[in-house]
């Protein structure tokens, strides 16, 4: 069937019309963000043999992002897709490293494997996001993909209820209780890595995905239980500045290095301490003034002892 490229706000796409509707076939221009219409014009094109439209119809519903569509887009920062959508093939959106959101219906849909594979910038799965809850959901369920590997999560219309988050926690703590080195000899086997990685710095990483899924899920509490809260908090603190290892802390600088909300988080769980302080003002440097000044105001201000799940609703 005859590719046709159409103009969308953030640059163009490429589309084919199948039966059941308009299938997205591959990016065209970029320019970062791209809308996606929910149809397109019927006109001018020869309707398949079978298809339901009709002469008289002037639009085409949009219904499917086909089979590596965007794969490895990397200018591609976020992207919408409208509600007619039912269907995302296989690695539609794989390696598109700059990718931060992507709009979903919220309906159940029809979805190939490895979708966001290699997305590790992916921030959000957004379907709705008027209240803060929601916006607390579409982290959740982005981290299904990047950062717990489940798949079977990626369900919009689930997302955020309560056996969905049981699911979520179960993922999150089966991978928290992992031992480090769980997968090295696979990943050596199989040359999935750089064979030059030794032993201690898998393990360093498996220790950073902790900390990342840590600082993630205590910082979205929503509908999480406080007994695994406190199992996260400790992890966090078992590894802070001043520890046998110190991940938190390279996480929180490393990936983190001017977000007040996360220093602001880390000081409320107690990760930092008089002993470590001059130690992590050390590390920063020249770089990071803000929360520089942040580190060294910190425990003067009145409210700095409180617990910072008070605030929570676990």
């Amino acid at each position: 069937m005859r590719e046709k490229e159409i103009e969308v706000k953030g640059g163009s796409l490429y589309y084919v019309i199948r039966e059941d509707g308009a299938h997205i076939t591959r990016a065209g221009r970029l320019n970062g963000e791209i809308l996606v219409p929910d149809s397109v014009e019927a006109e001018a094109h020869g309707m398949p043999e079978g298809s339901h439209q009709t002469k008289g119809d002037r639009r085409i519903p949009v219904v499917a992002v086909e089979k590596k569509a965007f794969l490895s887009q990397k200018k591609l920062r976020g992207i919408s897709l409208p509600d007619s959508v039912a269907e995302i093939g296989e690695w539609a959106f794989a390696y598109c490293s700059n990718l931060e959101y992507v709009r979903l219906p919220k309906r159940k849909l029809v979805l190939g494997k490895g979708i966001f594979q290699e997305c590790r910038n992916l921030e959000r799965l957004e379907t709705e996001l008027k209240t803060e809850r929601e916006t607390q959901i579409a982290y959740l369920l982005a981290a299904s993909a990047v950062l717990l590997d489940a798949e079977y999560l990626l369900t919009p219309e689930e997302a955020g209820g309560k056996e969905w988050l049981a699911k979520w926690d179960a993922r999150m703590l089966e991978l928290l209780h992992e031992d480090d080195l769980e997968g090295y000899t696979k990943m050596i086997l199989c040359g999935e890595e750089d064979l030059d990685l030794d032993q201690d710095t898998f393990q360093k990483e498996k220790r950073r995905s902790k900390v990342r899924l840590c600082f993630l899920r205590l910082m979205r509490p929503i509908g999480l239980e406080g007994h695994i809260g406190e199992e996260l908090k400790d992890y966090l603190l078992s590894h802070t500045k001043g520890c046998e290892t110190e991940e938190s802390w390279e996480v929180l600088l490393k990936e983190h290095g001017d977000e007040k909300e996360y220093y602001e988080f880390f000081c409320g769980l107690g990760c930092m301490t008089p002993e470590n302080k001059g130690s992590m003002l050390e590390d920063m440097g020249e770089f990071h003034a803000e929360m520089k000044a942040f580190l060294l105001q910190y425990g003067q201000e009145e409210n700095a002892g409180q617990d910072v799940f008070a605030g929570f609703e676990l």
